[in-house]
């Protein structure tokens, strides 16, 4: 988030990149784990295919929309962060409906939307659990 006094700008993101890079390495830890169990699943029950496809696109995704999400908030001035919240809003959810309406007609299975929304959530359940650790 950029800062202006009038007087003189100055920016807070060196200490946020620190926080990012700790929270994207805690990710990719979780998201890796959860691929191995979604892996072994698929190996088990061949059906569960799109589970796994919808995981690691929705992962991907996830990852690239905190990117995003990081950059709007750090190139924003704290005067206009009203706006870049409703474009982050706004991006989101063309992002996830886009992606749904995609993955449900080409797979036509429930599995890919489960898996989806797990990859979709990985990045908000991987800092929860880096929250946790911390804690204690």
């Amino acid at each position: 988030m950029k800062i202006s006094n009038k007087l003189n700008d100055y920016s807070v993101v060196e200490k946020n990149q620190k926080e990012f890079k700790s929270n994207i390495s805690v990710c990719l830890i979780v998201g890796l784990f959860l691929l191995v169990i979604f892996i072994v699943l698929t190996l088990f029950f061949t059906y569960l295919y799109s589970l796994l496809i919808g995981f690691v696109v929705g992962a991907i995704l996830s990852v690239i929309l905190y990117y995003l999400t990081d950059k709007i908030i750090n190139e924003t001035y704290y005067l206009d962060l009203k706006k870049a919240v409703r474009k982050i809003h706004g991006i989101y959810q063309i992002v996830y409906c886009a992606t749904f309406l995609i993955f449900i007609i080409i797979f036509k299975n429930y599995y890919v939307a489960i898996g989806l929304v797990v990859g979709f959530l990985l990045v908000k359940i991987s800092i929860f659990i880096k929250n946790i650790v911390k804690k204690e």
